[in-house]
């Protein structure tokens, strides 16, 4: 609740407050934790998506190269037989 905020935060600029470290400047411990644990929390969320498409783009990626798609290498054919 906006009561519970330090004195000149108004709830539409308590994610600058947080962000730019006003929780730790004022002292409010729970509002320091909560922040950290917010971003934690976020950048969690960020990391797994960020996985769960890594691994659903390698999946796609090897399921539809085809083996036409790679190129040989080696010692070349004989020419004329």
């Amino acid at each position: 609740p906006a009561s519970r905020l330090p004195p000149g935060v108004s709830t539409g600029a308590i994610a600058d407050f947080i962000s730019f470290g006003g929780a730790q400047k004022v002292g409010n411990k729970a509002l320091s934790q909560a922040a950290e644990q917010a971003f934690v929390g976020g950048l969690n969320d960020i990391l797994v998506y960020a996985a769960i498409l890594a691994f659903v783009g390698a999946v796609l990626a090897t399921a539809l190269t085809r083996p036409q798609d790679f190129i040989a290498h080696g010692s070349p054919a004989p020419a004329g037989g």
